[in-house]
C-alpha cells in the first residue's frame, strides 16, 4: 500500500520509525474479510510471522471473551459510518498462554464511490505495562483514585503524542512531566539523552518542584566514560533505585559525588531504548529529603520511558526526513492531489513541510543549500537580500564564487576538514556583495547524511553582522583613542612647560641682546620653533580635553557664514571658496565646537589643493537613512570638498587614528580629523570620507536636527 503513494525513501523510514516505536501496524480491507499484520504485530503476541493469519474474523477470536463486545462495538460504529476513528483497548491470547494488553487505533483509509468504508489503517501497542499498573490501583479505593489519576495523565500524554507536531515534542514532554512531578510529589524529574556521538550525553529536559534549584546547565556534554557504572546498569535494562545516595556501592564512588553535590538524597532511574541500544534514562530525585520509592514509581517511569522514547524518535525521523523536501518538492507538488486521496496521513505530512519550507524560505537569517559537490542548489528571501545576487548569479555556483580574498585562507582548509569529518564548521567569512562591496558574514555549515550514511547535501545558516562587527570596532576604536588622549594629554603638559622655559629664556636674551649682534637671527629661530611647538601643544591638550559639551540651538547656516567671513582672510591667497548655503534653521550645536570642526575640514582641503584652487562648501536639508532603518531622517548636511591630491583607500581608512597624517614631514599634526571626529560624535552624528587619489576629497557631515525647518 505505502510503496504505491510515495517514495521509496519514505516507506522504509516510516517502516523504521514504526519499528523504533515498538508498534504493530495492521490494515483491514473489508469486502474481503482480510487483515494485513506487520511483523511487529505478531512479536507482541510471541507467535511466528505467518500471512495466512489474514482472516478478521481469525484476529477477533485471539480477543479476550470479556473484551469482544466492546471492542465488535467500536469497530461496528466504525464500519457504519458513525465515527471516522477506530480506537479499542482489549486483551489478546499471547503464545504462553498470558494475555497482553493492546491499545488498537486506527482510522478509514479508504472508501467507495458511495462513501462507504473499504479499508482501515491503524496501528497496535502493548501496553500490558499500564494494564498491570491498573490492576494494582484496585487495592483501595484512595490508591484507587490515585492511581486512575495516574493512568488517565499517562493515557493523555501518550494519546497526546500520537499525531502531535514534531516542533511541539520537546514543550510537550516538559508540560507532561510537570504534571507527573506534582502528581507524585518528585522535587525535580530528568531526561539525559546521549549524543549521535554515544560519547557523551546532556540534560536535556527537565522539571523542578517549588524550591528546587535547576541542574540542568551543569550537565551538558558529559562524558559517559566518567559515569561507567551508572551507563553499564542502564544498558543491561537495569533500573537504577536508591532510596539513599549514600548506599552506592562503591564501584559507584563518581556517580554518588556527583549526585551529594547535587544534594540529592533518594534517587530512581530507568533506561530509554530506541530499538535494542540505550539513548539515554529519565527519573526522578528527591533532594528536600529521602522518599521510599514504590514500585509504581517504577512503572510510571518504564512507561513515560517509552512514550517518550517513541516521541523523541519521530521527532528525530521526522527531521531526517524534512532534509530530504528539497530534493523531492516538485515531485511531491505533482502528485498531492493522489496522496490527498490515498492517505491523509501523508497529506499532513506535505502540510507540514511545506509551513516548514516557508518558515526557512521566510528565515530572517540566510540559508544556503548546496548539493554533495557544493553546488548551490537552494538560497533564501534573506541570503539573496543582503547578498544581492540572484538564481542565475547562485543556482549551480559553489559559494566560493561570491567569497572575497580578504578570507583567511587557512579558514577554508579547517572548513574543508571539519565538513570531510562530518561535523559542523562555524566561522566568518569576508564576503563581497553584488554591488562590490564587502560584508562580514557567521555561519554555521552542516553537513547532511540520509540513513545509510551517505552524504546528501551541506546546509549553511548566515547572519549579516558586519554592522555589529564595524560598531565594535568603533568601540575599540574609541577605547583607545580615549587612553590616547589621556596619555597625550600628559606628555602635552610637560612638553608645554618644557617650551615654556625655551621661549622665556629665548625673549631675554632677544631682550637684551645688541642689534647689531648675529645671535638676533638664531634667538628668532627658537622663538618661532618654540611657538610652533606650543601650537602642537594646545592641539594635544585640545584633543586630550574631548568631551560632551552642551548644545544649543544655533541657526547654523549664520554660524557657518560668520565662520567663513572669519577666517577668509586667512587663506585669500592660497584657496578660492565656492559657497552653497541654505537656510537650515536651528539645530543643536556646541557653537565654539562648530567653529573648530568647520575651520579644520577647510584647513585639511587647503593643504590638499594647488595655489588658487577652488575649496567647495555646501550646507543644506536632506532626508537620508539612519543606522538601517528604511524611513528616512531629517539631517542638516554639511559637505567640503577639493580637487586636489586625493587619497588611497589605506590612508582613508586611518584618517581618524590621532597623530596619523598624510601631510608632509612638519606639516601635519595628525590630529585634526580625530577632533573632527570626536566633536561629531558629541553632536550624535555622522561624518563620511570619500577620496581617490588625483581626484579629491570630499567630507561629508550629518547632524540631526528638528524635523519641521525651524527660523
Amino acid at each position: 500500500m505505502y510503496k504505491n503513494s510515495m517514495s521509496e525513501i519514505q516507506f522504509e523510514k516510516i517502516q523504521l520509525a514504526f519499528e523504533y516505536a515498538k508498534d504493530g501496524w495492521w490494515e483491514i480491507d473489508i469486502p474481503a474479510d482480510r487483515i494485513t499484520l506487520s511483523n511487529r504485530w505478531f512479536e507482541i503476541l510471541g507467535l511466528p510471522y505467518d500471512e495466512k493469519r489474514n482472516s478478521f474474523s481469525e484476529w477477533i477470536s485471539l480477543v479476550h471473551p470479556d473484551d469482544i463486545d466492546l471492542t465488535m462495538m467500536s469497530y461496528n460504529n466504525c464500519l457504519s459510518g458513525e465515527i471516522d476513528q477506530f480506537n479499542a483497548v482489549y486483551r489478546m491470547a499471547h503464545k504462553d498462554g498470558h494475555y497482553v494488553s493492546m491499545y488498537c487505533r486506527g482510522k478509514i483509509s479508504e472508501r467507495d464511490s458511495n462513501g462507504s468504508p473499504v479499508k482501515i489503517l491503524g496501528l497496535t501497542s502493548d501496553v500490558t505495562t499500564l494494564s498491570q499498573l491498573n490492576s494494582q490501583i484496585l487495592e483501595s479505593k484512595k490508591e484507587l483514585e490515585y492511581r486512575v489519576l495516574l493512568e488517565d495523565t499517562l493515557n493523555e500524554i501518550s494519546v497526546g503524542f500520537i499525531n502531535i507536531n514534531y516542533r511541539d515534542i520537546d514543550a510537550a514532554i516538559v508540560k507532561s512531566m510537570a504534571k507527573i512531578g506534582e502528581i507524585l510529589f518528585v522535587d525535580r524529574m530528568f531526561i539525559y539523552l546521549i549524543a549521535k556521538s554515544g560519547e557523551v550525553m546532556s540534560n536535556t529536559h527537565e522539571w523542578c518542584n517549588e524550591g528546587v534549584e535547576s541542574e540542568k546547565h551543569n550537565f551538558v556534554d558529559t562524558p559517559l566514560e566518567a559515569l561507567t557504572w551508572w551507563m553499564e546498569q542502564l544498558s543491561l535494562d537495569k533500573s537504577i533505585v536508591y532510596d539513599r545516595v549514600i548506599d552506592f556501592p562503591d564501584d559507584a564512588t563518581i556517580e554518588k559525588e556527583a549526585l551529594i553535590s547535587q544534594s540529592i538524597q533518594s534517587v530512581i532511574a530507568v533506561p530509554m531504548f530506541r530499538g535494542k541500544i540505550l539513548m539515554g534514562f529519565i527519573g526522578f530525585d528527591a533532594v528536600k529529603q529521602e522518599r521510599k520509592w514504590k514500585s509504581i514509581d517504577e512503572l510510571i517511569l518504564r512507561s513515560l520511558a517509552a512514550t517518550y522514547a517513541n516521541a523523541l524518535i519521530y521527532k528525530e525521523t521526522t527531521t531526517e526526513l524534512e532534509n530530504f523536501n528539497f530534493d523531492l518538492q516538485n515531485k511531491l507538488n505533482q502528485q498531492v492531489v493522489e496522496l490527498q486521496r490515498k492517505d491523509d496521513i501523508l497529506v499532513k505530512h506535505e502540510q507540514e513541510l511545506a509551513s516548514l519550507w516557508y518558515a526557512v524560505h521566510n528565515s530572517a537569517n540566510g540559508i544556503l543549500i548546496t548539493d554533495p559537490d557544493r553546488k548551490i542548489i537552494y538560497y533564501n528571501k534573506a541570503f539573496s537580500k543582503f547578498s544581492g545576487y540572484n538564481d542565475e548569479e547562485l543556482i549551480g555556483k559553489t559559494p566560493s564564487a561570491i567569497g572575497s580574498a580578504l578570507t583567511n585562507r587557512k579558514l577554508y582548509e579547517d572548513l574543508n576538514i571539519a565538513l570531510s569529518s562530518g561535523k559542523t564548521w562555524k566561522g566568518t567569512f569576508i564576503n563581497q556583495r553584488k554591488d562590490g562591496q564587502n560584508y562580514i558574514e557567521e555561519n554555521v555549515i552542516t553537513p547532511i547524511y540520509n540513513y545509510l550514511g551517505e552524504l546528501v547535501n551541506y546546509i549553511s545558516i548566515k547572519q549579516d553582522v558586519t554592522k555589529e562587527k564595524n560598531l565594535e570596532n568603533e568601540l575599540q576604536r574609541d577605547k583607545q583613542l580615549r587612553a590616547l588622549g589621556t596619555l597625550a594629554g600628559g606628555i602635552a603638559h610637560d612638553f608645554n612647560n618644557i617650551l615654556q622655559i625655551i621661549q622665556s629664556y629665548a625673549e631675554i636674551i632677544a631682550f637684551g641682546n645688541s642689534k647689531e649682534s648675529n645671535i638676533d637671527e638664531y634667538v628668532n629661530n627658537i622663538l618661532h620653533a618654540s611657538l610652533k611647538g606650543k601650537k602642537l601643544v594646545r592641539n594635544i591638550l585640545t584633543f586630550s580635553r574631548q568631551e560632551n559639551l552642551p548644545l544649543e540651538n544655533t541657526d547654523i547656516s549664520n554660524l557657518t557664514r560668520k565662520t567663513i567671513k572669519l577666517v577668509s582672510p586667512i587663506y585669500s591667497n592660497k584657496i578660492k571658496f565656492r559657497l552653497n548655503i541654505d537656510e537650515c534653521g536651528l539645530v543643536p550645536l556646541n557653537e565654539l565646537q562648530y567653529q573648530q570642526l568647520l575651520i579644520n575640514l577647510i584647513d585639511n582641503a587647503k593643504d590638499a589643493v594647488y595655489e588658487n584652487n577652488e575649496v567647495t562648501l555646501n550646507l543644506r536639508r536632506r532626508l537620508v537613512k539612519w543606522d538601517g532603518s528604511n524611513l528616512p531622517k531629517n539631517v542638516i548636511e554639511l559637505e567640503v570638498s577639493d580637487n586636489g591630491f586625493g587619497m588611497s583607500k589605506q590612508t582613508v581608512e586611518r584618517v581618524f587614528e590621532p597623530f596619523f597624517t598624510s601631510k608632509g614631514v612638519g606639516k601635519g599634526t595628525g590630529l585634526g580629523l580625530p577632533m573632527v571626529k570626536g566633536i561629531v560624535d558629541n553632536h550624535s552624528g555622522k561624518i563620511f570620507v570619500n577620496s581617490k587619489p588625483g581626484v579629491g576629497t570630499k567630507i561629508i557631515v550629518h547632524f540631526p536636527c528638528f524635523k519641521e525647518l525651524t527660523t
